[in-house]
């Protein structure tokens, strides 16, 4: 009996260590790299009226951190960046996500 005991306490504890370490994949916030500038998506969503002019395209879906301009994680290539009004694209910017813009600040 106190080898089944013994046997299902290493049984459990491996099994808890191998559900630890397979989380070994990150999970990086949405971003994307524009004009030298890292923007965080902000979760935010804006009216289209609230939109300015475009200024660029998403050129690269990356799975990790963006680190060149173009590049994002979480929306694929050829996905709109737009000025939002009243504010300096240096400050924020919006990605287009199937007719809603989405809010992303510089970080």
């Amino acid at each position: 009996m106190k080898h089944k005991i013994i046997m299902i306490i290493i049984v459990t504890m491996m099994l808890m260590i191998l559900t630890c370490c397979a989380r070994g994949v990150e999970d990086y916030p949405a971003a994307v790299q524009w004009n030298d500038n890292v923007y965080l998506g902000s979760g935010d969503f804006i009216s289209e009226a609230e939109i300015g002019d475009k200024i660029g395209m998403i050129s690269k879906n990356v799975s990790t951190f963006p680190k060149n301009n173009g590049e994002a994680n979480a929306y694929p290539a050829g996905s709109n960046i737009y000025e939002i009004r009243g504010f300096s694209s240096k400050e924020s910017i919006a990605i287009e996500d199937i007719g809603q813009y989405r809010i992303f600040n510089h970080h």
